[in-house]
């Protein structure tokens, strides 16, 4: 994301633009319902800013290659209860 054009201070900007977009916010199991057999997996999360990335999770390690991503661009978060 860095630009060859402009001063140091917006390169710096775009690196902590990237350095966000990529940070973990929240990582770990969740259930999901498989896309073409409809049976349950355990899948391992990782929660960025913009995204949703899942791994399949075998042998006490997470796979390297990414299952899937869900993009959370234009979402919204919502919840139930009013206390949280």
């Amino acid at each position: 994301m860095l630009s060859k054009a402009g001063t140091g201070r917006a390169q710096s900007l775009d690196v902590m633009e990237a350095d966000k977009n990529n940070s973990v916010l929240r990582e770990g199991f969740l259930v999901k319902r498989g896309h073409i057999v409809p049976n349950w997996k355990a899948r391992w999360f990782v929660l960025k800013p913009d995204k949703l990335l899942y791994y399949k999770y075998e042998g006490g390690r997470r796979d390297s290659c990414q299952r899937g991503k869900i993009p959370l661009k234009d979402c919204v978060l919502t919840c139930p209860f009013s206390g949280i």
